[in-house]
């Protein structure tokens, strides 16, 4: 068997594949040791958009290249050959936080503190360096099997030195993310901070501050406050103002350095000490539906941005105090500054010269807000999206959903800017790179016509982790829309083959099974607004569900909601493109003529082999 190899490195072994690349664990023939590789196929020079994501992969191996630290991966060298990019990495033998906590293992508050303390120490080495990550998640958090940190994935991280992705794209997380990052603001050390003080929210609680689909997290992440921690365990009282100031909307309000958070948690762990008198037990509680949040307290009389705090100390009332010595001196050194530093400042000034009035210039007058129709009639015709336009309470425009990377994304901003330039809008835009354009310009007419506020389809992979390994079971739970509902699941691979998982035909409900389509039940309508999960294993009819298998990468299922069945006999088990792009713009033409109301969502998931 010929052994595969790039450059001095010869490739061992499949460890993983995403979206950023596909990771092998390697041996350096040279300098005899296991190394991790992740390489990216080289896109054509003439694809800007795949220009721009090797750009991306590039700055990745920068950027952890300027990082010599313990608790960050090393990286060791960089090269391209004819077909791949790679990156060549410190090999770490062990697995990443989310790993752990997907088990449901229990991590002590002694390991918490430790592992806190390890992940803020590298983030302030980093942030000292001028890089900032951008994507602190447990998914980027390694241990090794001696306990260690280990921060990998540097693939969006922001280089001071850069001016590449600092404002104005959306990258991230989105149960991680910072309000900047949803808003599209520019990053700095503070969104590491916000990021970091999700994670230890989820050690303490285990659970994720905010949960739901990525709208659902967005409008949260802007407007609510998470639950305190002590809402879940009294024990964890000493933490709510930690948490809390981590967490802050305003950049402004949260700890302004890694180490200031680390400082504080240490605090909070010698503050909680008592209330914990077995050192070994576990902090991850749960089975709390409902718990009180934090109350909010306005940052300044002219500001709306909101803080979580607990009733005041004397060391909140001192700090104030020194802030405002702080704010004062800042001011004097300032005046003091700008004078010494004024061209001829030891001359002594002559006459003073007659101001000059000048006229302001005239303003635009603020264009109006656009309402629901304006928006989706404005998103329609741009090819290969799928958004979803709604508007908050308070004004606030929130854009969702999937774009082809590029053009496509660039020309949605475009169509959404030219209506929004005095409005707040915050994006929430899943790039993908696979043959999927089809399918959404099937679906996308369909949220144009359709103008309620809350009547689209809602849908995430049970669980939401949207990387499934070989062997797992893709069940979806799905929020049907504001009228009862057949429903139609099919699932798109990229390697361009699609397969009906589910199926009304206004008499059977059909599922894909092993040997083609199975009825699992009689045709069911669901009523308005139901959530169900649906793609489970059920013994009782013989059917195991949903199980990943190659080809692996990145695919699509497509969910249609119609409230009267789109097709009359069962359709094939799998199907060609061709075919099934035909018979469901036909569908559509046909239920749109008889008034079938319908709706449809798109969600995309990455599958590996085990």
């Amino acid at each position: 068997m010929e052994v595969q190899r790039l450059g001095k490195y010869e490739l061992r072994g499949l460890r993983g594949r995403g979206a950023m690349g596909t990771v092998h664990e390697g041996w350096d023939s040279v300098l005899r040791r296991r190394v991790a590789i992740k390489t990216v196929p080289l896109p054509d020079a003439t694809d800007p958009e795949a220009q721009e994501q090797l750009a991306r992969f590039r700055r990745g191996a920068q950027a952890a290249g300027m990082l010599n630290h313990p608790h960050v991966v090393a990286v060791h060298d960089y090269g391209e050959t004819a077909e791949v990019a790679f990156i060549v990495m410190e090999f770490v033998d062990g697995d990443p936080l989310k790993a752990r906590l997907d088990r449901g293992e229990r991590i002590a508050p002694e390991a918490i503190r430790v592992l806190m303390a390890q992940l803020l120490d590298g983030l302030g080495f980093s942030h000292r360096q001028g890089v900032v990550h951008r994507d602190i998640k447990p998914g980027n958090i390694m241990l090794t099997r001696q306990g260690a940190v280990k921060i990998t994935d540097f693939g969006i991280a922001r280089i001071e030195s850069s001016s590449m992705t600092q404002s104005g794209t959306l990258l991230g997380t989105p149960a991680y993310m910072s309000p900047e990052q949803f808003m599209g603001h520019a990053s700095d050390a503070r969104t590491d901070i916000y990021s970091a003080g999700a994670v230890f929210y989820q050690l303490l609680t285990g659970r994720r501050p905010f949960e739901g689909a990525t709208t659902a997290i967005m409008h949260k992440v802007l407007s609510t406050p998470p639950p305190r921690p002590s809402a879940f365990s009294p024990v964890l009282a000493a933490f709510d103002p930690v948490v809390a100031r981590a967490m802050a909307k305003d950049p402004a309000q949260r700890y302004a350095s890694a180490a200031e958070l680390a400082v504080a948690i240490e605090s909070a762990f010698a503050r909680s000490a008592a209330a914990m008198p077995d050192p070994e037990a576990t902090l991850l509680v749960g089975g709390i539906e409902a718990a009180e949040p934090m109350n909010p307290v306005h940052a300044a009389p002219e500001d709306d941005t909101t803080l979580w705090q607990s009733a005041p100390t004397a060391n909140t009332e001192r700090a104030g105090f020194l802030l405002a010595g702080a704010a004062i001196a800042a001011a004097l050194l300032g005046f003091l500054g700008w004078y010494l530093l004024w061209p001829d400042a030891a001359v002594r000034p002559g006459p003073a010269l007659a101001p000059v009035v000048q006229a302001p210039l005239p303003q635009p007058a603020p264009r109006p807000p656009p309402d629901l129709a304006a928006l989706r009639a404005a998103v329609a015709p741009v090819e290969c999206t799928l958004s979803n336009p709604q508007i908050g309470r308070d004004g606030t425009i929130f854009i969702s959903g999937l774009s082809r990377r590029g053009r496509p994304e660039a020309a949605l901003r475009q169509a959404i800017g030219t209506l929004t330039r005095d409005s707040r809008v915050a994006w929430s835009l899943t790039g993908f790179d696979g043959p999927y354009c089809e399918a959404l310009n099937v679906l996308r007419p369909l949220r144009a016509r359709d103008l309620r506020e809350s009547a689209a389809l809602a849908v995430t992979l049970k669980g939401e982790s949207t990387r499934l390994r070989q062997g797992d079971r893709a069940a979806l739970r799905i929020v049907l829309p504001e009228f009862a509902a057949h429903l139609r699941v099919d699932y798109l691979s990229g390697d361009g083959s699609i397969v009906h998982l589910l199926t009304d035909d206004g008499t059977d409900l059909l599922a894909l099974a092993k040997g083609g389509m199975m009825r699992v039940g009689a045709s069911h309508r669901y009523n308005p607004g139901e959530t169900i999960v649906i793609g489970e294993p059920d013994p009782a009819i013989g059917f195991d569900g949903w199980e990943i298998d190659a080809p692996f990468g990145t695919d699509m299922i497509v969910v249609i909601a119609s409230s009267a069945p789109l097709r009359r006999t069962a359709p094939p088990s799998d199907d060609s493109a061709a075919v099934y792009f035909h018979d469901l713009r036909a569908a559509l033409d046909a239920a749109e003529l008889a008034g079938v109301a319908v709706s449809a969502q798109a969600v995309l998931l990455e599958t590996v082999p085990r």
